[in-house]
């Protein structure tokens, strides 16, 4: 079903509210650039801090949006699976091309609960379904022998991983269902990634260099190596950037900076440290996104 870049979008705002206008732009900046499909209401979209009926908001309105010129991929996870399947069978009710299930964070569920906390949203479901492991953000880690026994399930087709765990991806695949598609949640290890085997990248920095992120996974994917070195090279600088203090309110600050958002986020967040936003401008000089000063319409 998917492959390639996938964009972790960020969810605008301003004074407070959604920007449906700065959401719009978004989304046809993305679709310009050729993006294959876009992960709506994630982590990367404050998803985790919006209402129920904000994201259905954001989902209802990407769809809108995007007028069918790349898919959506709707963020339905939840610690309660209750929650997560009514949240999914609302943004399959939406027309949305699959959706994106993280694993219940802050319960500390084992193997087991894991497999049944995935399965019960896939079998409550009909559309394509990622699962997602960030023991980071987490606590738990999905293990090769679950992620395998997962990847049985019809329509689970994708795996999303964000851990440090190199020798994962090649574990898992020796052991998974081939339909399974794999994709990294991690910008600065990606290039690796893709080298290990990798299908894809679910992508933040790709927000804003979307057009990068394409011509490095087609190098990869043409086997052009000097290209893909050179595109590695390039992107790593805005890769290290926004991952200084914690995502999004780091690519939040570029997106403003390229004129797509205004740099607004839903506390916790806060404003970003002189030294970072110095970063993220020097990664956006090198790779010719220059600041540009006019607000969103």
């Amino acid at each position: 079903m998917l492959h390639g870049i996938i964009t972790a979008i960020i969810t605008p705002f301003r004074e407070g509210n959604i920007d449906w206008s700065a959401l719009e732009k978004i989304i046809n900046y993305q679709s310009d650039a050729g993006i294959h499909a876009l992960v709506v209401a994630g982590s990367t979209g404050e998803g985790l801090l919006l209402t129920e009926e904000q994201k259905i908001s954001v989902i209802q309105n990407s769809l809108k949006f995007a007028k069918g010129r790349l898919k959506i991929i709707a963020s339905t996870g939840s610690p309660s699976t209750q929650d997560a399947v009514t949240l999914s069978q609302k943004a399959q009710d939406l027309g949305v091309d699959g959706i994106l299930v993280i694993s219940p964070w802050y319960v500390k569920p084992n193997q087991e609960s894991l497999y049944q906390h995935f399965k019960t949203i896939h079998d409550a479901t009909s559309v394509p379904m990622i699962v997602y492991n960030h023991p980071g953000r987490c606590i738990v880690d999905i293990s090769y022998s679950t992620a395998a026994r997962l990847s049985e399930l019809a329509h689970l087709s994708g795996f999303k991983d964000s851990s440090t765990d190199v020798a994962r991806l090649q574990n898992i695949k020796s052991i998974a269902n081939p339909k399974l598609k794999f994709f990294s949640g991690d910008d600065p290890t990606a290039p690796g990634y893709l080298a290990l085997g990798g299908d894809g990248i679910i992508c933040v920095g790709s927000n804003v260099a979307p057009r990068e992120y394409i011509t490095l996974y087609d190098a990869w994917a043409q086997r052009d190596l000097k290209k893909f070195t050179q595109m590695r090279d390039l992107l790593s600088p805005l890769a290290i950037a926004t991952n200084l203090e914690t995502n999004p309110a780091p690519i939040k600050y570029a997106a403003s900076l390229l004129g797509l958002c205004q740099n607004e986020w839903i506390l916790p967040y806060v404003d970003l440290q002189e030294s970072t936003k110095t970063a993220i401008r020097k990664a956006l000089e090198l790779l010719a996104l220059k600041p540009v000063s006019q607000k969103v319409a």
